[in-house]
């Protein structure tokens, strides 16, 4: 092998592992908000290099799932939850990364779409429960006109 030979491939090796490392340092650093425009672009530059060039897609997957680790302890609002579910789901079906890896970033998830199910259901039950304590309005009786709370022919006009 050549010493070009050599530097030309040492050059395509670091290229991935800078973009990589800038792209993770620059989604730890961003609001909770624009992360998942950080993962559309790793889909992005993932998905179009595949075949081209795979060495960025195993690059990409060496802090993977440190991402989805940070991303499970998020407060993350059900959309974004949503929508980083299907990008896992894209990423299992066209086999983007490593099979062990895939199963570790699904596992992952898994806990955090648990956690908003469990959150949703408490909050089902909690305005179920306020619901219930809520004082119920008195009704007026027949004839009382003027009544806020009487039937539209009492409030203000005889019945």
């Amino acid at each position: 092998m050549t010493t070009l030979t050599r530097i030309a491939s040492l050059g395509a090796l670091s290229v991935p592992q800078s973009v990589v490392k800038v792209w993770f340092h620059s989604l730890g650093k961003t609001s909770s908000h624009r992360k998942l425009t950080y993962l559309y672009l790793a889909n992005d530059v993932v998905q179009n290099s595949k075949k081209k060039s795979p060495e960025i897609a195993r690059e990409f997957g060496t802090v993977m799932k440190k991402v989805m680790e940070h991303l499970a302890v998020l407060a993350l609002d059900e959309r974004t939850v949503r929508s980083i579910d299907r990008l896992l789901s894209i990423w299992t079906e066209r086999d983007i990364f490593e099979k062990a890896l895939q199963g570790d970033l699904n596992r992952i998830w898994a806990t955090k779409k648990l956690e908003l199910a469990a959150a949703a259901d408490d909050d089902e039950d909690k305005a179920d429960k306020e619901a219930e304590q809520a004082p119920q309005p008195k009704k007026a009786k027949k004839g009382e006109s003027g009544s806020v709370e009487g039937c539209l022919s009492c409030v203000g006009f005889p019945c």
